[in-house]
């Protein structure tokens, strides 16, 4: 139910977290739904809303909860207590930090806009190039077949990065190389890997000034795709 994955926060903001509600019965469905925050199993942020989902429908709802000013582990839960099958509970991690941490360690790529050199579709699922800055581990971008693939970030503004961590998929390539520019049509290349790893390379340059970030790979083998899971780009 909880449609969350951003595990770390900083303290003693306003998060907004999303509950998704699907009902597989041939009658609407009302009732109660309950966020809690706990650390250990102490709540420390209690929070209800009413809910109703029509048969064999959907339907979302969207909490937003102050953040403790004391950083430290936590879990949030979502729970329907009077569901038709009975309890039902939705559990994420929450690391709470300071926010000088939460900005060193910011993942500046996280649902920014991205584009691709192309795209397939998989199952009747488009596996486009947002997929690889979703958050998300499960999920992937994937080029179509070609003898060169890129995939491009628009970090929102300007920004001072200077390492990126890349998580490939089945399909890694077999060298790739990263790029900054303030525009999306000017880049300069700032690190080059020659021999890609089969899971996740971490890239490592100069701080620098970047608006958008390009990752351009070659497969491994002539006219091959590439997947990638994640594109992570840090300060």
């Amino acid at each position: 139910m909880l449609d969350f994955w951003r595990e770390r926060q900083p303290v003693g903001r306003l998060l907004n977290v999303d509950v998704s509600l699907i009902n597989d019965l041939y009658e609407n469905w009302r009732g109660e739904i309950w966020l809690l925050q706990l650390r250990g199993d102490a709540p420390v942020v209690e929070q209800v809303q009413p809910a109703e989902v029509p048969a064999l429908g959907a339907s979302r709802r969207t909490f937003v909860i102050p953040l403790p000013d004391e950083p430290g582990a936590y879990r949030l839960e979502a729970a329907l207590p009077d569901s038709p099958r009975g309890p039902v509970r939705s559990l994420r991690d929450l690391r709470l930090v300071s926010a000088a941490q939460f900005d060193a360690e910011e993942n500046l790529a996280f649902q920014c806009n991205a584009t691709a050199s192309s795209w397939q579709i998989w199952e009747g699922r488009a596996l486009e190039a947002g997929l690889a800055v979703d958050g998300v581990e499960e999920t992937h971008w994937s080029s179509r077949l070609g003898a060169s693939h890129w995939l491009a970030v628009d970090l929102g503004r300007t920004c001072r990065v200077s390492r990126a961590t890349i998580i490939w998929g089945r399909s890694c390539p077999g060298s790739c190389a990263l790029d900054v520019g303030p525009d999306g049509r000017t880049w300069t290349e700032v690190h080059r890997v020659e021999s890609c790893s089969n899971e996740a390379d971490r890239l490592e340059f100069g701080s620098t000034e970047a608006r958008w970030v390009r990752l351009r790979c070659t497969p491994r083998q002539p006219g091959g795709r590439v997947d990638v899971r994640e594109l992570e780009v840090y300060r």
